[in-house]
């Protein structure tokens, strides 16, 4: 029987090198990963926030025009107010008047 001469296995100059060509795919694959987590969050973000946005948008001119209508009709019973104030001013004067006018009637017995 004939024994063949092995060279026995060579040890690596420095495990740590070794340890970081293994892992070096690794971490490749787990920077992937992120990259690809972020960019879809970032996607569902913008589609949900964009929308929203609009609606908020919206909703802010619905308010804007809604207060004023309400200032225009604040306005508006202002005027009449002032408008019902200036007419009780007068019948009151009228009142005044004919009062001060009217003949003294002596009081019946």
């Amino acid at each position: 029987m004939a024994v063949e001469n092995q060279t026995p296995p060579t040890q690596p100059a420095s495990p740590a090198w070794t340890t970081f060509k293994e892992l070096t795919p690794v971490l490749t694959a787990l920077t992937g990963l992120a990259a690809v987590i972020i960019a879809g969050t970032a996607l569902v973000v913008s589609l949900t926030v964009a929308p929203l946005r609009e609606d908020l948008r919206l909703l802010r001119q619905d308010m804007q025009r809604g207060f004023e209508t309400v200032d225009m009709e604040l306005k508006a019973v202002h005027r009449d107010i002032a408008e019902i104030r200036e007419r009780l001013t007068r019948v009151e004067t009228l009142l005044q008047q004919g009062a001060d006018q009217a003949p003294e009637t002596p009081p019946a017995d």
